[in-house]
């Protein structure tokens, strides 16, 4: 598979949270003007760490524009998911944001996220480990999760039911 690159746009379909992760999805399966998307934007490839993604709240079909897209507010902070959802068809490429600059357009030096387990935490910020922080400050931080199709598609569900967005 072919890496991906910062600053390209996937669409995650709505339609599919209770098919499992591993199921091979056609582009047929994926067409038609009743299937509802989400979108995200590759921010970093982290290798073995995953990739760092930002989810947008914005929903469409697979026709939407890029400028569309970006120009959306994230649904909620950045998270980190596995190549599996690409590979197996599921989330698909619609494009890529032209001169995308993981900074400028995703503001990366305050991206935050926490791994590790109680009484073990560590603050990744922007790129760097900052060191174990207190339990009690993990809170406002995403956790360093590798989400996978079917958690990620019912979180963003939930978010957006939360939010009054009908799709």
């Amino acid at each position: 598979m072919k890496n991906v690159i910062p600053g390209e746009i996937y669409a995650i379909p709505l339609f599919l949270a209770d098919i499992i992760d591993m199921t091979r999805i056609t582009l047929k399966d994926l067409r038609g003007d009743d299937k509802k998307f989400v979108y995200f934007r590759i921010i970093e490839d982290r290798g073995v760490g995953g990739i760092l993604i930002e989810v947008f709240n914005k929903v469409g079909t697979l026709d939407i524009s890029i400028e569309e897209v970006v120009e959306s507010m994230r649904l909620f902070p950045p998270i980190i998911i596995t190549t599996l959802s690409i590979r197996k068809g599921r989330w698909r490429r619609i494009g890529k944001q032209e001169n995308y600059n993981k900074e400028q357009d995703s503001m990366y030096s305050d991206i935050t996220l926490v791994s590790g387990a109680e009484g073990h935490y560590f603050l990744w910020k922007g790129g760097h480990s900052l060191g174990q922080i207190p339990d009690e400050t993990i809170e406002p931080h995403e956790q360093w999760f590798y989400w996978r199709a079917h958690h990620l598609e019912e979180r963003i569900i939930k978010a957006l039911t939360d939010e009054g967005i009908s799709f």
